[in-house]
């Protein structure tokens, strides 16, 4: 497995529609993955529609798209742009912020474009750093038109510079940006980025073994207490199971004190590397490894899903011995259990 994937949008409080749009495209011809969020300007009341429109656009484009990725990726923006444009009627005039981050399996690096205030983050072990820079400026606040005042003096508010259907777009840049082995990639509006807490909630949710109901438990309840606006996040966490760490698991399976060498291993890339020593064991014939592998599952409350259980009973080997019927049996009882 090269990696894992992970979406939500979630509507603001007093909102009818969330204005905010999400996109995943992969690309087989390319071995690459396309992470999409975009964030309808929420002073007009399609801002929903542009958000949908950019997001639409970019995916129909980047899958029939030739030649050479950066091409494409601008390309695509640029398309986006045209067809945010294009909407008449009510919607006319609606705009959008965009970020976009493209994998290519296996890479050190993936490309990004950043638009307006949504942002990409890198998240790593101990460290979660900002990528991107938001299109923003200070801007006199206008009501009806006219200047707001605030102690007799203009107002002004943080205001977007560029943005996917507004104005001229000028140029595109594709940026890179670093994605490690057992690093996680966070494409966000404004509404998950801006909430106090953030940042502590992603941390939760890259150490997290199942990135789908982490991003529901730690960043669903985090905007239901404190978000103002539409929250989307897209996250894509790279596999980090390295020839380093498998050994440091085997060495757990002979230490009198198991899994004390494993300290500071995320909880994922924990799991996934115990997974895989326990198939190999069971593949191998060898269930005194196996159950190691379970033990130090057990001991560090990382619980497998039936699907991973099943397919560890499918690569059973029965060597004949009581250890082996013993870890069968307790295969079955786990599955069991499991969801």
């Amino acid at each position: 497995m090269h990696h894992d994937l992970a979406t939500t949008s979630l509507i603001g409080p007093d909102k009818n529609r969330c204005g905010d749009h999400v996109v995943v495209v992969d690309l087989p011809a390319r071995d690459a993955v396309v992470l999409v969020v975009c964030d309808g300007v929420g002073s007009h009341s399609h801002d929903w529609l542009a958000s949908a429109t950019a997001c639409d656009a970019i995916a129909k484009y980047l899958p029939t798209a030739s030649g050479d990725l950066d091409a494409a990726l601008m390309d695509a923006v640029s398309s986006a742009h045209e067809a945010v444009q294009a909407l008449t009627g009510p919607a006319a005039g609606a705009s959008t912020t965009l970020v976009l981050v493209c994998w290519t399996l296996g890479a050190d690096v993936a490309r990004c474009i950043s638009i307006g205030d949504s942002r990409l983050y890198r998240v790593q072990p101990a460290a979660i750093t900002q990528l991107t820079e938001d299109d923003s400026a200070s801007v006199p606040v206008r009501i009806a038109g006219e200047l707001a005042l605030s102690g007799g003096s203009v107002a002004f508010a943080q205001g977007l510079t560029r943005a996917v259907g507004y104005g001229i777009l000028g140029h595109v840049a594709v940026d890179e940006v670093p994605i490690l082995e057992g690093e996680m990639l966070a494409a966000t509006s404004d509404g998950f980025h801006e909430i106090p807490g953030f940042l502590r909630a992603l941390e939760a949710v890259y150490t997290a073994t199942d990135l789908d109901r982490a991003i529901a438990a730690e960043l669903g309840s985090l905007h239901a207490g404190s978000g103002r606006d539409d929250g989307t996040i897209a996250v894509l966490r790279r596999s980090g199971v390295t020839a380093s760490l498998r050994a440091r698991c085997r060495a757990g399976f002979q230490s009198e004190s198991p899994g004390d060498n494993l300290e500071g291993v995320p909880a994922h890339l924990l799991r996934q590397a115990l997974l895989g020593l326990v198939a190999a064991a069971l593949a191998a014939g060898d269930p005194a490894d196996a159950r190691c592998g379970l033990d130090l599952l057990a001991a560090r409350g990382l619980p497998l899903s039936r699907d991973q259980l099943t397919g560890l009973l499918d690569g059973f080997r029965d060597d004949g011995s009581a250890v082996a019927r013993d870890v069968y049996r307790r295969l079955v009882q786990m599955a069991k259990r499991a969801r």
